[in-house]
Order: structure tokens, then C-alpha cells, then sequence
């Protein structure tokens, strides 16, 4: 699936930093979330996890795009 979605390595790093970004905002706005990643140790760990999700999301919908954009 990961292949099928893949743009370009360099293409695919920085929507991928774009998403984590992202998705480390929005989880923030959530009110049972933003505990987890306010201050502390924990906190590293529960952006992380959001920023990897937010990233390889993302990207995903990225690729679906350029994958349904390319002549068949």
C-alpha cells in the first residue's frame, strides 16, 4: 500500500513533516489529547505518535491525489 501512495522520497518527507505538524495541532485541540502532549516526558511520546499519524495520513491522501490525477 505505502508503495502504491509513494511520490517521491523528498516529496514524500516533506508532506509527511507538513502532516506531523498538522496532526500534532490538531490532537492538541482535543480536549482529551492535549493533556498528553502538554509538558513532561509523556509529552514527547504522545507527539511523536501524533506526528507519525498526522504524517503518514497525509501522505497517503497526497499520493491517492497524484495516483487518481495520472492518465491511466
Amino acid at each position: 500500500m505505502a508503495k502504491n501512495v509513494s511520490i517521491n522520497p523528498t516529496v514524500d518527507a516533506i508532506v509527511g513533516l507538513i502532516g506531523g505538524a498538522g496532526g500534532t495541532w490538531l490532537a492538541g485541540l482535543i480536549p482529551a489529547l492535549a493533556p498528553m502532549l502538554a509538558g513532561g516526558g509523556t509529552a514527547y511520546v504522545g507527539q511523536a505518535v501524533t506526528g507519525v499519524v498526522g504524517g503518514g495520513i497525509l501522505t497517503a491522501i497526497v499520493g491517492l491525489i497524484k495516483n487518481m490525477a495520472a492518465p491511466k
